[in-house]
């Protein structure tokens, strides 16, 4: 289940730990590859351990759907202590520094963007809005 939980979402450098189902969402519990660990967002360097970010409370990035259900990583990052950058939270290799989204997902989004304009119904699918009756381009709010 791990191998296609990682050929599924399209990991790399990442080792799937486990996975639940939370009300309508699927949770990947994930870490990086030992060798990806502890290494700044900045420049990439393997760093120091200096504390657990969010007193060791695992963060959620929201990945690509699973058989149309919602699906996030899980995974508690730490702080490192760069030399030249000074503390930073790790880089993780599924998503950009600082976002709470994987990097297909973001890429996704992005193309979604450029491609639909936003009556189009995968695009309200995915900002789980239904259109507005009243306007041809508004998407409703959602109930």
């Amino acid at each position: 289940m791990k191998s296609l939980l990682l050929l599924a979402l399209g990991l790399a450098r990442t080792v799937v730990l486990g996975a639940r189902i939370e009300a309508e969402r699927i949770v990947v519990s994930v870490r990086p590859y030992k060798r990806e660990q502890r290494r700044c967002p900045v420049c990439g360097r393997a760093c120091d351990f200096y504390d657990m970010a969010n007193r060791g409370a695992p963060r959620l990035w929201r990945a690509m759907d699973l058989a149309r259900s919602a699906c996030y990583l899980e995974y508690a990052p730490c702080r490192v202590r760069c030399p030249e950058h000074g503390v930073r939270t790790e880089a993780v290799p599924w998503a950009r520094h600082g976002a709470r989204f994987t990097r297909d997902f973001e890429d996704w989004v992005a193309w979604l963007a450029v491609r639909c304009d936003s009556a189009s119904l995968g695009f309200t699918r995915l900002t789980n809005t239904r259109p507005n009756p009243t306007s041809a381009n508004a998407p409703a709010k959602p109930a």
